[in-house]
């Protein structure tokens, strides 16, 4: 299965799916999860993680690709070119209960500060 741009089709409403997004306003955060599309009342679309939370279109999209899950293995993320940046490490801020990470964020090295 493939991931799909969100700018080439929206998921149906109620349907289980992945989704990629980032948050670049929130340190740079990177998330990949298992979770619901549902249209809001008000038209707005959202994803709302399994784990809790949500990715929605509220001041611009955070999520760019999503995957029909259809309980599959959770899959690689989409081919998405991070700039590399010697000043910018990579950071887990949450595993999940089989420990793989879930919350990954990119921020300023801390000796660079």
């Amino acid at each position: 299965m493939k991931w799909i741009l969100i700018t080439d089709r929206l998921p149906e409403h109620g349907q289980k799916v992945w989704y990629y997004g980032e948050k670049p306003y929130l340190d740079n955060l990177v998330l990949r999860d298992s979770g619901t599309f549902e249209i809001e009342e008000d038209g707005h679309n959202c994803f709302l993680g399994d784990r809790g939370g949500f990715l929605s279109d509220y001041g611009g999209s955070d999520v760019s690709h999503w995957m029909p899950n259809v309980g599959q293995e959770e899959p690689a993320p989409p081919n998405v070119e991070l700039p590399p940046d010697p000043n910018i490490e990579t950071v887990v801020l949450a595993k999940d209960e089989n420990d793989k990470p879930f919350f990954v964020a990119r921020r300023m090295r801390k000796d660079m500060e």
